[in-house]
């Protein structure tokens, strides 16, 4: 409710910033300053931590050179077991393992020549996130001079061929018992082995200067991660302080601006509040009289009615007598608009009180739907109830004011109900403690009410529409003095072709 505000008396100006974003500015420049010092750190430390990235690839491929080094040594003892074996499966086999392990090497040479690691990643290691990290760590990606270690493994290669060509032609001597051939062979396969000393001293020694490099580039790898992670932190630690001194600015600032205008503003409230004291003092004043005045009106209105009633029990010519009932139905309908005035005024003045009772609840709602039966066959909508079989019969309350808001309902639901049906229906809601909750319900097949206009049922002097007479559209209304009859006000339905309460 609006409450008047004392003549002469000027409001307090009203801050240009809302209430809300005063309070809230000062907790908005602390969250975001917070927030933005944490963004900062996080992205910091998530450029140091894609450095590590380079440093995990460097040690991949360091020990990618160190199992090249490593299979150059197993080639060589593999030649040399290959040419003391005995037997063409043994030999076979051997053979086999060999040219593998050969192209496997000549693989690892192929991708450290061009940069890459060679190792699989470690699963448990956490890939570094797109962006300004992976553009980092391509600066980081070297070539290693592979020299001529893979011509030389693809020489090696072919004399593993020939090796086992030779050792065929001896274990085929051997195995015709050709003494004269077994010989040449065997010296045949011992000036072959007589050559490949110098061969694996080569390989030897240019795979140990492969990673003699590799070691001196992941050293120098390393340096250069180490300063670029004191560059990144020095310059993290510098905006965050820079967003820490501008938060602490900006928030002292907009603190000394509120108190100032807080001053100004208590003493224009403290003024208005005394001014509206006296108003709500006058107006409850008003409604106290309006109260009384009310009830004093409604002795001599029952006197009418009274008088009326015993006027047509008399005998009465056909024309007087319709007269006389339109008399009597005027007076009825003007307590009935006195009644109302009569609540309204004692709910504004605080002054109402709720019975305490015994009565038939299931009588209650049968009294108000026979009430509107009559109104049900002239305007040709069916009027249906339904009470649920846990329905209460014996209650303890104020049956007139129940019947009250039903009967509300009822009749705005047939006043905005043109064809179909209005239905009540009533139901236990909730018992404890030798209390119950109960839910009544009213539903109807009228215009309905508009989403956009369903807040405002509940307002005072409000309807759906503002123009009562326009067709086809709820305009209900009433609906302010039962949310302050009822503990928790009706809900609305759907927004078609129907409503609900």
């Amino acid at each position: 409710m609006k409450r008047p505000v004392a003549a002469g008396l000027a409001r307090p100006e009203p801050s240009k910033t809302h209430p809300l974003v005063r309070a809230l500015a000062p907790v908005a420049f602390v969250l975001v300053g917070f927030l933005s010092v944490i963004g900062a750190t996080v992205y910091f430390d998530g450029l140091i931590d894609q450095l590590e990235q380079p440093i995990a690839d460097g040690w991949t491929r360091l020990q990618g050179v160190e199992q090249v080094a490593q299979d150059l040594i197993r080639i060589e003892a593999s030649v040399y077991q290959m040419a003391s074996t005995r037997g063409g499966l043994a030999q076979s086999r051997l053979g086999r393992g060999l040219h593998t392990l050969i192209g496997n090497t000549q693989a690892r040479l192929e991708t450290l020549a061009a940069g890459g690691a060679t190792a699989t990643r470690n699963p448990q290691q956490p890939r570094p996130p797109r962006g300004i990290g992976n553009r980092t760590s391509q600066l980081y990606v070297y070539p290693l001079e592979v020299g001529g270690l893979a011509p030389a493994l693809a020489a090696v290669n072919d004399q593993v061929g020939v090796l086992a060509r030779l050792l065929g032609e001896r274990d085929a001597a051997r195995a015709r018992r050709d003494a004269l051939a077994e010989t040449q062979a065997n010296d045949a396969v011992q000036s072959f082995l007589g050559d490949l000393p110098p061969v694996f001293y080569r390989l030897s020694e240019q795979g140990n200067r492969l990673l003699e490099d590799a070691r001196q580039r992941f050293a120098d790898l390393q340096e250069q991660i180490k300063a670029q992670r004191r560059q990144l932190r020095g310059s993290g630690a510098l905006l965050v302080a820079a967003l820490v001194l501008l938060v602490l600015a900006l928030t002292f600032g907009y603190a000394a601006r509120l108190e100032g205008e807080n001053r100004q503003r208590r003493l224009a409230q403290d003024a208005v509040a005394r001014a509206r004291d006296a108003a709500e003092a006058a107006n409850r004043g008003k409604s106290i009289f309006l109260a009384n005045m009310s009830h004093e009106i409604r002795t001599p209105m029952n006197a009418v009615i009274g008088m009326t009633s015993l006027v047509l029990d008399s005998d009465l010519a056909p024309k007087q007598r319709q007269d006389v009932k339109t008399i009597l139905n005027s007076a009825n309908a003007l307590l009935e608009l006195l009644n109302d005035i009569l609540d309204f005024s004692r709910i504004e003045a605080q002054q109402v009180q709720l019975e305490q009772q015994s009565f038939d609840l299931v009588e209650v709602v049968e009294e108000v739907v026979r009430t509107f039966a009559d109104t049900s066959r002239r305007s040709a909508v069916a009027l249906y109830y339904r009470i649920d079989p846990n329905f209460p019969r014996a209650a303890v309350g104020d049956a007139r004011r129940l019947r009250q808001i039903l009967v509300n309902l009822l009749g705005n639901a047939f006043k905005f109900t043109t064809q179909g049906q209005v239905r009540i229906d009533a139901g236990l809601a909730e018992e404890h403690a030798g209390l119950v909750t109960l839910r009544f319900q009213v539903s109807d097949t009228g215009a309905g009410i508009p989403r956009n206009r369903q807040a405002g049922i509940f307002s005072r002097f409000t309807q759906a529409d503002e123009s009562i007479y326009r067709k086809g559209l709820d305009h209900r209304s009433g609906h302010p003095r039962l949310r302050r009859h009822q503990q928790e006000r009706g809900r609305l339905g759907r927004t078609g072709p129907s409503a609900r309460w």
